[in-house]
């Protein structure tokens, strides 16, 4: 049995957003109603897609005396982003000194990269839900041309969320595309076959599988445009090795593409947890669909696990009626106490931070309310840390 319906009754009481209240269809198969549910509380994570059909079909109308000289390249107006941080490519007249692209307050210089037509190239932040995007061409101190461009950006899209109107995903490693950047970048991982090699990860589960794909064990070139990926405290082992291949192999349709679901790609190293979800009877939304990715970053993290939000801020993303802090007790004595769910050290595991997970497996569990430890009943979970 697939724990959904929490899910379901979650994602209808998520305050993010206004929705609709309708009633997810309940296909046969719970695996399918599971992922259903997963992409209706991905899409409760973005803004409203009311009116961008608009903003997308009139953004690349250029301005400036000058407009027509440049040329941007990346990115293309109307396109649809699963990550936060994009790169920019412009190509411009020799005439043109700098560019900038700025969204909002944010400003980014570009580097110039080839003469005498030269391309300025760097990447920008973008905020979840739709961005304009202005590219200022500079001849001297003065804006010579300037493009308006709108992207919308939903971090970690599954991929039975609905892209919204006006905006689709468009893959930047085309044959077109790289060709035009062939001049200074290289899109082969043979290419990066000349770095040295990273050390080797640490013993431990997925390592040795890391040690025995030997084909994977190359730096690749792909750090020159996505070192951005790799910001944060916790960065995943392949990724932190440069062993990109790993997980985005070559000759795929679009290149580089990862499998959907992704989980079919994550068990490869972490068969423990495909072990987990054939033995326990009970499974989280995402998981059951397959979705490893919606609260795990794939390449980095500023938290433990490679969470994307701390998991207190994680979890009541979709449980929003827990997001008050007021769960399991209300205190037999104060009304106002409650038991903690962050900020406070695990009685068990005294390097941990008590959080949801402290109680709850966030993947698979023998209850239904999938609890960490084998319980019949609330109490007998509690005794696990409140021995008295």
């Amino acid at each position: 049995m697939i724990h959904s319906a929490r899910l379901a009754r979650s994602v209808h009481s998520c305050k993010l957003v206004a929705m609709p209240r309708q009633s997810p269809s309940s296909p046969s198969n719970p695996a399918a109603a599971c992922a259903a549910l997963v992409a209706l509380a991905a899409l409760a994570l973005s803004t409203g897609a009311g009116g961008l059909t608009t903003l997308a079909s009139a953004g690349d109308a250029p301005s400036g005396a000058g407009a027509t000289g440049i040329s941007v390249v990346a990115p293309q107006n109307g396109a649809f982003f699963a990550v936060t941080r994009v790169g920019v490519a412009v190509d411009a007249p020799a005439s043109v000194t700098r560019v900038v692209i700025a969204r909002g307050s944010a400003r980014e210089a570009l580097a110039r990269r080839v003469d005498p037509r030269s391309f300025f190239c760097g990447s920008i932040d973008l905020e979840p839900g739709p961005n304009l995007l202005r590219v200022l061409a500079y001849e001297g101190e003065e804006v010579s041309s300037q493009r308006a461009i709108w992207v919308y950006c939903e971090p970690d899209r599954i991929q039975a969320a609905k892209t919204p109107e006006g905006f689709q995903a468009l893959a930047f490693h085309r044959a077109e595309n790289e060709g035009r950047c062939a001049p200074c970048h290289a899109f082969t991982y043979e290419a990066g076959a000349a770095q040295a090699p990273p050390p080797m990860p640490p013993s431990k589960p997925g390592a040795e599988r890391l040690r025995g794909r030997a084909a994977d064990a190359i730096p690749g070139p792909c750090r020159t445009c996505h070192a951005g990926v790799l910001e944060g405290a916790f960065v995943h082992g392949p990724a932190g090795l440069g062993f990109c291949r790993a997980c985005h192999p070559d000759g795929t349709s679009p290149r580089f593409a990862t499998p959907e679901p992704v989980a079919r790609l994550c068990y490869g190293c972490h068969e423990h947890l495909r072990e987990g979800m054939s033995r326990d009877p009970y499974q989280h939304g995402p998981t059951a669909a397959g979705r490893c990715t919606l609260c795990h970053s794939p390449h980095a993290s500023p938290h433990l696990f490679q969470t994307r939000k701390h998991i207190f801020d994680l979890c009541t993303t979709c449980h929003a009626e827990k997001a008050d802090g007021r769960h399991v007790i209300y205190a037999f004595s104060d009304p106002r106490a409650t038991h903690p769910m962050r900020g406070r050290k695990e009685l068990l595991r005294k390097d941990r931070e008590l959080v949801c997970s402290g109680c709850h497996n966030p993947h698979y569990s023998t209850s239904q309310k999938l609890w960490r430890y084998p319980a019949a009943r609330r109490d007998q979970l509690c005794q696990y840390c409140h021995r008295k």
